[in-house]
């Protein structure tokens, strides 16, 4: 998974395009889930866990989760997707029971109705202070009924299309202003890749990018095509993200089952540093082939199978350079350096303590207090926030 953290400025108009026929977007939760769908599933439920239990300790009143493609909340086979996830982990905390807003919609009507049923069988549902809310409407044309249902109170919201219609960065702007207020959007990178060329759906396409950013990414993308297309397209959401002031971008990507191509990216956006650090955490966790190295922040269904694509480097060498260079002739604690660095690389907390560990082992920094006055874990000196790193003048 490569993070794409890359600056562009773009600020040509966009002119709307009309016309040319469009695929539905129905959705529908046949079948049993794809390892994919549980893997995206759970970062949805961890992070929502977390991001509760921090809202309710920094503020009072009310939080919500809105889905506004929420599905069924149930596939064929029985198992529960995000809707009835999220009201078994309301079920288990007597706070969210009375604190928590939840506000569910589907498009289709048939799906809506399928959703109102499992929702309202759910035993939560029925207990909770505020009665869940289910909704049918077109995301784009019908927002404003959705947000109107939405408290002014930090809020958690799941934008996850079949596609991209209705996928819009007012949409997201909106959901996102205020404090704690923060998205998980499904980037369907194989509709939007094939999008971003097709004048049928220029006009959506300047929805999801910027009316002003839109022809300067086409441009971009002009003569690109695999890896390197994608990678483009996903800098140039990114960037159009953070022009709305939503400083803070983390994608995770998703490859179809044979391991070749990818199917789509989860995107969590928020503005605050503290929610990108415990979504980094989660995500790295939810990895394929998570370890000792540095994570790769992607899903790969096919890592058994076809192993030999998957050997990605794990750059932790690179950090050792990485942070002599950027703290050249400083002292900061652990805590300062992970902070100030971290955001827009692959690293998380563990990789930091162990390259610093292994720094000041061969003599490369010195630490106070050092190793050798430090606890010591599993047979290890460890390296807590508030140990004080000296970097070398370069």
């Amino acid at each position: 998974m490569v993070l794409s953290y890359t600056h562009y400025s773009n600020t040509s108009s966009c002119e709307k395009m009309r016309g040319g026929n469009r695929m539905p977007e129905e959705r529908f939760q046949s079948g049993e889930p794809e390892p994919q769908s549980l893997v995206k599933n759970a970062i949805v439920q961890k992070y929502f866990g977390a991001w509760a239990n921090a809202m309710k300790a920094h503020s009072l009143g009310l939080l919500c989760y809105a889905d506004f493609y929420a599905g069924e909340g149930m596939w064929d086979d029985g198992t529960p997707s995000d809707p009835l996830r999220i009201l078994d982990i309301a079920e288990a905390d007597g706070e969210l029971m009375r604190r928590l807003v939840i506000v569910l919609n589907d498009r289709n009507t048939e799906v809506a109705d399928h959703l109102r049923e499992n929702v309202g069988a759910h035993p939560a549902a029925t207990k909770m202070a505020h009665w869940p809310s289910v909704l049918n409407h077109e995301v784009g044309s019908e927002d404003e009924a959705l947000l109107e249902l939405m408290p002014d109170a930090p809020c958690l919201c799941l934008l996850d299309p079949t596609g991209y219609k209705g996928l819009s960065l007012d949409l997201i702007e909106a959901v996102t202003t205020g404090y704690g207020r923060e998205a998980i959007i499904f980037f369907n990178m194989n509709r939007i890749r094939p999008a971003v060329r097709n004048d049928s759906v220029f006009d959506r396409m300047c929805d999801l990018f910027g009316e002003g950013n839109f022809p300067a990414v086409r441009e971009r993308v002009r003569g690109l095509s695999g890896y390197r297309l994608e990678l483009a397209v996903l800098e140039e959401f990114a960037e159009a993200l953070r022009d709305r002031g939503l400083s803070f971008v983390l994608p995770f990507r998703f490859l179809d089952h044979r391991g070749t191509r990818t199917s789509h990216h989860l995107v969590h956006v928020c503005r605050h540093v503290r929610g990108y650090t415990i979504m980094k955490e989660i995500m790295a966790a939810e990895s394929s082939g998570a370890g000792e190295g540095a994570p790769s922040f992607e899903y790969n269904p096919a890592d058994e199978e076809y192993a030999i694509l998957f050997e990605y480097g794990r750059p932790l060498s690179e950090l050792k350079h990485l942070l002599l260079r950027c703290f050249a002739g400083r002292r900061l604690s652990m805590k300062e350096i992970f902070e100030s660095h971290h955001v827009g690389t692959p690293f998380i907390g563990r990789n930091y303590k162990a390259v610093l560990l292994e720094m000041e082992k061969n003599g490369l920094v010195e630490a106070d207090p050092p190793a050798a006055k430090r606890p010591r874990r599993y047979g290890k000196p460890t390296f807590g926030p508030k140990t004080e790193v000296t970097f070398p003048d370069a």
